[in-house]
């Protein structure tokens, strides 16, 4: 799937950026101007008379067509007067030996001729632009983009020379606005000639000259009437956008504090024993993720060990042989551990039941008596209905929100609604704006499109747990940190023995159970391993030192075995039975 996604994926790059750019999609063809000269008359009553050639050598490939684009944005007229190839004047229209007219913004002029290959022709084009001069404070200004940036050829030569009328006079030295382009003071007055040296594809010469002061123009054309306008609207309506959809997006976030109100904390928590009775499972839930309550699977390894320190489970030791998955225990002898069924009884919690059922009473292959590997995919399987058991706990706990749903309810609603109505209102509102000049309109309906996201921001953070539970958390995640400084030396209880089992569910459940099991070895080497733990006895007698170390690297093993069983269940080719190197005696 992910492999015809990045085939497919590539391809639409590709023909993106081919139909962006025609020259990639002609690779093969190579053409250039080796000459391209313009003659900018300014007429006295300001338009623009322009007429360029353009001498084209088409190197390699076959060409039916060339074209000028002419940009009008800045003007408010352009009319075509006549247009020739190769010094003959042609009509206009689509047949060959004619020229076309196409678009707005730019106006396309397109020749069209014969097929033609490494061969060179010329082609000229007048023109005239009305509507062309800014007015500014202190000049009439000709702006004019002479050379067009939306082209896929060079330009070897080019000469561009503006000429005017008497009575007018220009102010301060012309200038190339963009492009290569350098100024050449001829001797005579009344004109200004540009020239540049290999213009490459895509790079525009833009011209700009200042001429007195209503000398040309004596008002502003419409389209700078109209720009001077929307820009006067523009900051009022972008500001008030802002401004809107900032007081839609505190008045959500008023209304869910009022739902949900803060909860003050006591940041500075010490807790050295479990603050209440809630499970491994359910304390692991709200310290691993107290803001999503998401459950996962050391979770599940958490009530396995509360099980079994309860009576319920019992895991064994089995030696065999056959291929074997390296561990940090060193040995030569593989062993797979079970985690076996012994009995269930009725004050089981919802979630603990379900576990079991889920487990050992899977319709298709009941047991019991289970790998850490069956068990993970067994978990994996029944995954929805264990985590709806924890959560429905925790909920009649009365530690979750019972606003937090039906409120982030609610907020996606609002969100959707906003959005919707802040897209619309905006088309509407550009749509209205563009035929009355002033399109900076559409901008303040888009204060909806922001309340929404922030509306979605909101919705993101709001608190799942109810106020007792967040204090309930704050408890637990001191009693983690707790754990924490003991695995880190940080803290050394006086019963260690006692610590280590009662405390190894909830280590397991918090994710430190490999870690919980290291620091206890001594403890383990002293007291023997927990009542729930069956070695296996078929092997040779060993002196006593060597089965108490044999002790704390067997449970080390079953951490680990226990916690690496996802990784091992998620392999392509299955692996031989759950085995892990121990060390044992000799």
């Amino acid at each position: 799937m992910i492999r015809k996604l990045f085939i497919v994926s590539s391809l639409f790059i590709i023909l993106f950026f081919a139909l962006i750019h025609p020259s990639l999609a002609q690779t093969a063809n190579e053409y250039a101007a080796d000459q391209f000269t313009a003659s900018i008359s300014i007429q006295n009553d300001s338009s623009l008379l322009i007429t360029e050639t353009t001498v084209f050598h088409f190197i390699r490939g076959t060409y039916t067509s060339v074209n000028r684009p002419i940009a009008t944005n800045h003007t408010e007229n352009v009319t075509i007067a006549n247009a020739n190839m190769d010094g003959k004047v042609v009509a206009r229209g689509d047949a060959t030996g004619q020229y076309s007219v196409t678009g707005t913004n730019p106006l396309r002029v397109m020749w069209h001729f014969a097929p033609t290959s490494n061969s060179t022709h010329t082609f000229s084009l007048t023109y005239r632009a009305k509507g062309v001069f800014t007015k500014t404070a202190t000049s009439d200004f000709l702006g004019w983009e002479a050379i067009p940036a939306s082209r896929n050829y060079v330009i070897h030569d080019a000469t561009i020379t503006v000429s005017y009328p008497n009575n007018t006079q220009i102010v301060g030295p012309p200038e190339v606005v963009k492009g290569p382009a350098l100024v050449v003071h001829p001797l005579q007055t009344g004109s200004v000639v540009y020239k540049a040296k290999e213009v490459d594809a895509d790079d525009p010469i833009d011209i700009g000259i200042d001429f007195h002061a209503r000398s040309l123009i004596t008002s502003a054309p419409h389209w700078q009437t109209w720009k001077n306008q929307a820009d006067n609207y523009f900051l009022p309506c972008f500001s008030g956008a802002i401004i809107l959809g900032v007081i839609i997006a505190l008045a959500l976030f008023l209304y869910t504090r009022k739902q949900q109100s803060p909860v003050t904390l006591n940041r500075n928590l010490t807790v050295t024993e479990p603050p209440d009775d809630l499970t491994p499972a359910l304390s692991g839930t709200l310290v691993t993720s107290p803001t999503r309550g998401d459950v996962h699977y050391e979770q599940v390894l958490g009530t396995l060990f509360n099980l079994a320190n309860r009576g319920v489970l019992s895991i064994s030791e089995q030696r065999q042989t056959g291929d074997i998955l390296t561990s940090t225990i060193e040995g030569a002898d593989a062993v797979v551990f079970c985690v076996n069924l012994l009995t269930e009884p009725a004050d089981l919690k919802l979630y603990e039941a379900q576990l079991l059922k889920i487990l050992f009473h899977a319709e298709d292959m009941p047991s019991t008596a289970l790998t850490f590997t069956d068990i993970f995919k067994r978990y994996l399987n029944g995954a929805r209905q264990f985590d709806t058991a924890v959560q429905q706990t925790i909920a009649k706990a009365g530690l979750l929100d019972l606003n937090y749903v039906p409120l982030r309810k609610r907020l996606r609603q609002w969100s959707v609604l906003l959005i919707s109505v802040g897209l619309g209102a905006s088309a509407l509102g550009f749509g209205i704006g563009i035929a009355l000049n002033i399109w900076p309109i559409g901008i303040l309906p888009m204060s909806l499109i922001l309340a929404g996201i922030i509306a979605l921001f909101i919705r993101a953070y709001c608190r799942r747990l109810s106020p007792q539970g967040v204090q309930t958390t704050a408890q637990w995640q001191a009693f983690d940190k707790y754990l924490q400084s003991i695995i880190l030396h940080k803290s050394e209880p006086e019963d260690g023995q006692d610590i280590f089992m009662r405390y190894l569910p909830y280590a397991t459940s918090f994710t430190w159970g490999i870690s919980w099991v290291e620091h206890f070895q001594e403890e383990i080497v002293q007291n023997g391993l927990p009542a729930w733990f069956q070695r296996n006895t078929d092997s040779n007698d060993t002196p006593a030192s060597d089965i108490y170390l044999s002790n704390s690297a067997a449970l080390i093993a079953l951490m680990e075995q226990a916690y690496i069983s996802p990784y091992r269940a998620m392999q392509p080719t299955p692996l031989a039975p759950d085995t892990l190197i121990l060390e044992s005696s000799k």
